[in-house]
């Protein structure tokens, strides 16, 4: 029989937990919304009001306006793979667990990090459309200057509502930085189940990239994912919370029997993820980002 582990209660609520878990960009919150009859698409509402007017002394009130604008997004990552495992390579008694040791290694060195790679990706481009991007080598001596003009344009949103990502060489030249004169503390900290170094400026979550291979500007996904042709590391990646939709619509794991499904003597592994990452409109300007110069790197 067919082992489909979206339904299995267990399995499936692990690998899920997994995912969540394994994300650097797991602090960013998954909105709920409702998909339209052809599932690959939902509608997100604005409502916007005019202002005030001057009041008269005459009999009266200004006539407002009210805007309900209905924004689409389609989701456009739509990934699966699939692994052959002959059956003289995995015993039946050892079905699950064995499915549970390849979904696990997926997820991990695969999946979780292609997702983060991608959200990354889309956020430095949101910053560059925005013109919040510069592109600067940072030591201890300008770390902290970079941090706060990458800050500055967002603070109007709240900065409760931000959170940065920063590399680990950012995250050390903070540490170190002579630009601050109190104490920084930075702390080793568990995200999810991600060991990472944070820390907190003016209410502001700084939060350590360790995956150097997840945190570069632009990448592809022919083949798993790739640094894209001119693609730079990141130092720094400011982004108000709020202004970010991210969605994973589904993630599905099967594990099939031998000739259950025609595929030989030996076991069929299918990982299926739908997912996607937004920007709100109204927000667009809400990210900022400090990049390695490409002459610095490897």
């Amino acid at each position: 029989m067919a082992y489909n582990y979206v339904t299995n209660d267990d399995f499936g609520n692990n690998l899920d937990q997994e995912i969540h878990q394994g994300l650097i960009t797991g602090v960013l919150p998954q909105p709920d919304v409702d998909f339209l009859n052809n599932g690959q698409s939902f509608v997100l509402r604005q409502v916007t009001t005019s202002g005030y007017q001057p009041h008269t002394r005459t009999a009266g009130w200004n006539a407002g306006t009210i805007t309900d604008k209905k924004t689409p997004f389609t989701m456009g990552q739509d990934r699966d793979i699939s692994f052959y495992v002959d059956v003289n390579d995995q015993s039946e008694t050892g079905q699950e667990l064995a499915a549970a040791n390849v979904s696990g290694e997926f997820v991990r060195s695969q999946a979780t990090p292609e997702i983060d790679a991608y959200r990354f990706s889309k956020m430095v481009a949101a910053a560059g459309a925005a013109s919040h991007s510069v592109s600067e080598a940072l030591t201890k001596d300008n770390v902290y200057t970079s941090l706060r003009n990458i800050l500055k344009p967002l603070r109007k949103y709240g900065q409760s509502n931000t959170v940065v990502w920063m590399s680990s060489d950012a995250m050390d030249a903070l540490e170190q930085s002579t630009e601050v004169t109190k104490t920084l503390v930075i702390n080793s900290a568990v995200i999810g189940n991600i060991e990472t170094r944070v820390a907190n400026i003016n209410g502001v979550q700084l939060i350590e990239v360790w995956d150097a291979d997840r945190f570069k500007s632009a990448f592809t996904f022919a083949n798993g994912f790739t640094p894209a042709s001119g693609a730079v590391d990141i130092n720094i990646l400011a982004a108000v919370v709020p202004a970010t939709i991210p969605v994973i619509k589904q993630q599905s794991v099967w594990l099939f029997a031998p000739n259950e499904v025609g595929q030989g003597d030996g076991w069929l592994y299918q990982n299926h993820l739908y997912h996607d990452f937004f920007i709100y409109p109204s927000k667009a300007d809400g990210f900022g980002v400090s990049l390695v110069p490409a002459a610095s790197q490897g």
